[in-house]
This record gives C-alpha cells, sequence and structure tokens, in this order.
C-alpha cells in the first residue's frame, strides 16, 4: 500500500475559543466563582503568614540557647550570641523576680520595720502580763546559809516587776551552781508571781594554798570560797599544785589518829606522788609514797609510847620501810653527842 504523508497545509486548523456568554448576577454559579476569586484567598494567605509568624516566634524563644547544625558559610545568618541565648530568658525571668523582693526589702530596712515591729509586740505583750498579774512579786530561796544574797540575786536575774512567762528556770540554775557555795539548786516558777529556789551548799573542808594564795575547799576540791578569812582557820591547809584533789584521801587515813591530826598544820605536796607534814610545834615528818597509811599508823604507835613530835626533833623520815631517820634539833644533838663521847672515855 502507498504511505500516506501529510504535508504542512494538511494540518488541522483550531477553532477559535467559544466565549461564554454572561450570566445574570446572582446566579449560583457565579456566586461560586466570587467565593474562589484571587482577592479573598489573599485574605486567607495574610492571616495564615500572621499566625505561622506567631508560632515561629514562640519555636524561637523556646529554642533559645539550643545547638542547632552549622550552615554553609554562604547560607549562614548571623544570629544572638550563645551567652545570650543560653542565659537571657533565666535572667530576665530572676530580675523580674528580684526586682520586687529588693525593693521590699530595702523598704523594710529603711523603715526599721522589724524593730518597730518586736518593740510593739513586747509592749503589747508585757502589756496583756502585767494587767493579767502574772509578774515576778516574790523569790523565796530555801538552804542557803554562806552564799550571800546580792550573789544569788545576781545569778538569777530577775526583778520585782518582771515578766514570770520570760524567765528561764533552767538558765537561773545553771548561773546559780555556778557560785562557790552552791553544790546543787532546782529553780522553779509558782504561778502567779513567785519564784521558788531550793540551794544545797557545799561544808568547808580544807585551805588550799596554791601560788601564793589560799582558799577555802570543799571535800571535792572545788574553791566555796577564795577569801581566807578567819572563821576558817581551824581548818588543815594543803600546799602545792593540784593538793585540792587529793587532800581528802590524805585525811581520811590521817583521820585514823585524831590526836596527831589535829596539831597538823600544813600537808605540802612533793610533785604529786607523796606529802611532808608539817605540825605546830614545827616538826615534819616525811611520809612514803606507797603504804602512807601504815607509815602513819607507825608513827602514831611511837608518839603514843616515846611521846617522839614532843622532843627536840626536827624532822622524821619516813620513807623507807625497813628504817626511820630522825634529825634532832642542833642543841640537842650537840648534847647527846657530847654525852655519846664522854660514855666513851669512861
Amino acid at each position: 500500500m502507498r504511505e500516506i504523508k501529510v504535508s504542512a497545509q494538511d494540518r488541522p486548523v483550531k477553532a477559535p475559543p467559544k466565549v461564554r456568554k454572561k450570566k445574570a448576577a446572582g446566579s449560583k454559579k457565579q456566586r461560586k466563582q466570587t467565593v474562589s476569586s484571587p482577592r479573598f484567598f489573599s485574605v486567607f494567605h495574610s492571616v495564615g503568614r500572621f499566625f505561622a509568624g506567631l508560632r515561629n516566634l514562640s519555636v524561637s524563644l523556646l529554642s533559645m540557647g539550643r545547638k542547632t547544625p552549622k550552615q554553609g558559610r554562604k547560607g549562614k545568618r548571623r544570629g544572638a550570641p550563645n551567652g545570650l541565648r543560653k542565659y537571657g530568658v533565666p535572667a530576665l525571668l530572676l530580675l523580674t523576680v528580684m526586682l520586687p523582693i529588693g525593693g521590699l526589702g530595702y523598704y523594710i530596712v529603711q523603715n526599721s520595720v522589724i524593730e518597730r515591729t518586736t518593740a510593739w509586740i513586747s509592749e503589747t505583750t508585757n502589756a496583756l502580763v502585767t494587767s493579767s498579774g502574772l509578774t515576778v512579786q516574790e523569790v523565796t530561796v530555801a538552804g542557803r546559809e554562806r552564799t550571800s544574797t546580792r550573789d544569788m540575786m545576781k545569778a538569777l536575774g530577775v526583778a520585782r516587776g518582771d515578766n514570770i512567762l520570760t524567765f528561764n528556770p533552767e538558765e537561773a540554775r545553771r548561773r546559780v551552781e555556778s557560785l562557790g557555795w552552791v553544790e546543787h539548786a532546782s529553780v522553779m516558777r509558782r504561778f502567779p508571781d513567785e519564784v521558788f529556789i531550793r540551794v544545797t551548799e557545799r561544808r568547808p573542808f580544807a585551805r588550799w594554798q596554791s601560788n601564793n594564795k589560799t582558799v577555802v575547799i570543799d571535800r571535792k576540791g572545788a574553791v566555796v570560797s577564795t577569801r581566807d578569812s578567819k572563821e576558817f582557820r581551824y581548818l588543815p591547809k594543803v600546799v602545792g599544785k593540784e593538793a585540792n584533789m587529793d587532800a581528802a584521801a590524805l585525811f581520811d587515813v590521817l583521820a585514823g589518829s585524831p590526836e596527831l591530826f589535829t596539831r597538823l598544820q600544813n600537808a605540802v605536796r612533793i610533785r604529786g606522788r607523796r606529802w611532808n607534814l608539817e605540825f605546830d610545834n614545827g616538826v615534819s615528818v616525811f611520809l612514803p609514797e606507797e603504804h602512807a597509811a601504815q607509815a602513819w599508823q607507825r608513827l602514831a604507835r611511837m608518839h603514843d609510847e616515846e611521846a617522839i613530835l614532843n622532843k627536840a626533833v626536827l624532822s622524821i623520815d619516813m620513807r623507807s620501810a625497813q628504817k626511820m631517820y630522825v634529825r634532832l634539833k642542833s642543841d640537842d644533838a650537840d648534847f647527846r653527842r657530847v654525852a655519846a663521847n664522854a660514855g666513851k672515855e669512861t
């Protein structure tokens, strides 16, 4: 078959476009065209862009301080510094909170609000307490003999008319027990207006001389009076560093021979190890470091048999368990030496 060829002149010609007739306004098809017009879409597009901008702004605020992947040098945009992105919002919030607090604190300090409030509360409380009769009107002390009234009231720290509710019995008890003569004390409030104190005083036991100062001590070695008055001169005296702590043990031993004990004038502590006893006639007895009680009993027997302390003796050294060394006065020693030599010649 012969091939069919189409020449340029045989190409189909396009039909002219049909012209649509305008329909009357108000028809359904025209209303649809009006709704879908480009101007109406532009309004929606503007509103959408506005809300999209708000969303992007919130996301950017929340993501401040987060590290984002680096962009190329060509498309990189310079933003805020890393420190500002990381600490800007927290610092702003902290500043917003602290400014009112700082202003309030400045106002309180400048106007002495706390002091004035405290003073007002105190005055109001005192007025209420006074009107109700809860003030100290009487102080009763039981068991006091040697403690002075002035020292007792100073230690209590209370005066007539004080608020009894603010009085602290425990603190007052500690202050009272710090007084020299007071060994134990109890302090209590008796409502509505009385403070009651019961004390147990120490008993004077000996006099203690240390650093050229003599004080009065009790059996436990506690200082009860810093004045060496005449009324305590009958007490035996211990001398030396820390001699007050060992006086009771020594005197318990010496009390076994009351006759000699009453003649004791001083008991000198030697290096914290032993005692030298000084009697009223000037005789000194050196007790040993160990077995002092046995040495004291031996001395008592010798005095009962020979009245050794009444003789011309300067000192008796009893530090040896087997022997006793007696030192005589110089005149008596010379007399005995002459008598002994005369006996040898005859």
